[in-house]
């Protein structure tokens, strides 16, 4: 499931706490001036060293520290439109989208001419299908930089959005000749002709993508998913293992050298992929789940069962994973070893709403009815977007029986 934005405390300062009334007629006025001046000094940051404070976490990819960096800067001046921008970038990174949108939307608001704000919000708004509006902030941005050939890319995928291909491609055409040196504007063109089914053209596009870009695993990747669309399962084979081979730490690559295994009906070969990613790469979390989770996908859940309860061993630390074997202990019917396992997470993060969740479904399954919707109106009320905690809670009110109030979950 998706992370959920980190809840940022906005309680107002209380670092001055003014004395008694009585107190207060026996200060002189110079003290409580000073006091009060200090107590200023204490409360309120320089927004701006905020801002660079969580630029630095961000930097290092602690995105949850730098949310509460920008939410400080913000507080003290919410008109901070670089703070807004940031925020939005740093939601992005938490794959919390509605508060990313949200953020851009503030940032260009208070600063209209930040076009990479602008291009950030064009290309959430095309993710988010509102087509129209991705393609008429590209046209803002290329009306005052009518060379940015990333307004154009979106400007052409937009266009493709909007199902005028023949404008998308040549709106793509456009962004080669503004950067024919970027190796990015040939993959976009090779993912429209492709679609266009221009497909002599479009291998050519990825093929010159990757000599522009020897050191990145992109363009392989995208030439390996065209080969595997048109059955070319050699070449497609050959260029994931020539990504593997350039990064092999990387977990996408491996991934997709698998799910072309799977696509030709080679599981034992696909499954021996994964498990020499977990094997390999056991210090990485995207690598050592991506055989448990293929057999969660594929419905095997005797086999993701098993999985789950090594890596649960294996990584006691892992959240994530302890959460995926208590949902498949569920499904199971062995709700005792479930419930041990979701007292386990919630005594190291006791916040952690996917496993309230599961709390609060273990007890509608064990009929304590009120537990349950104690438990999952807390869970709501900590993540209100969260369907799986509503539709939970649901059927608590069903089982109460409440009827009103579990159609309204």
């Amino acid at each position: 499931m998706p992370l959920q934005p980190a809840v940022i405390n906005r309680t107002p300062c209380t670092c001055f706490s003014a004395p008694p009334y009585a107190r207060l007629r026996k200060l002189s006025v110079l003290t409580l001036c000073l006091a009060l001046a200090l107590s200023t000094a204490s409360c309120k940051k320089n927004p701006h060293k905020l801002l660079e404070e969580g630029n630095a976490s961000f930097s290092q990819g602690k995105y949850s520290e730098a949310v509460i960096y920008y939410a400080r800067a913000l507080q003290a001046d919410p008109k901070f439109a670089e703070a807004h921008y940031r925020m939005g970038m740093t939601q992005m990174k938490l794959g919390s989208w509605a508060a990313a949108y949200q953020e851009l939307l503030r940032a260009v608001g208070l600063q209209p001419d930040n076009w990479k704000a602008q291009l950030d919000l064009g290309q959430l708004e095309l993710a988010g299908s509102k087509r129209q509006e991705a393609k008429d902030r590209a046209l803002l941005i290329l009306k005052s930089n009518p060379n940015d050939a990333d307004a154009q890319m979106l400007l052409s995928s937009a266009e493709a959005a909007l199902g005028n291909s023949k404008e998308a491609l040549d709106e793509a055409n456009k962004a080669v000749a503004m950067a024919p040196n970027r190796s990015v504007v040939y993959l976009n063109l090779g993912r429209l002709q492709a679609q266009a089914n221009h497909l002599p053209e479009a291998e050519e596009s990825f093929k010159k993508a990757q000599s522009l870009d020897h050191a990145s695993v992109v363009p392989l990747l995208a030439l390996g998913k065209f080969y595997q669309q048109q059955k070319r399962w050699t070449d497609a084979e050959m260029s994931f293992k020539d990504a593997i081979q350039l990064a092999p730490k990387d977990v996408p690559p491996r991934g997709d050298l698998a799910v072309l295994y799977f696509s030709q009906g080679q599981e034992a070969e696909g499954e021996k992929v994964l498990a020499n990613a977990k094997e390999q790469l056991s210090g990485d979390p995207n690598a050592y789940r991506l055989l448990g989770d293929y057999y969660l996908a594929r419905g095997q859940t005797a086999k993701a069962l098993a999985e789950f309860e090594l890596l649960s061993s294996k990584y006691p630390n892992d959240l994530s994973v302890r959460r995926a074997y208590a949902q498949l202990l569920i499904l199971n019917h062995r709700v005792d070893d479930a419930n041990a396992q979701v007292q386990q997470i919630l005594q190291k993060a006791p916040q952690d709403v996917e496993a309230l969740v599961l709390e609060g479904q273990i007890q509608v399954l064990q009929n304590h009815t009120d537990e349950a919707i104690t438990t999952l109106q807390q869970a709501v009320k900590d993540a209100p977007d969260n369907p799986l905690a509503h539709y939970q809670l649901g059927l608590a009110y069903n089982q109460k029986p409440n009827a009103q109030q579990a159609e309204s979950e």
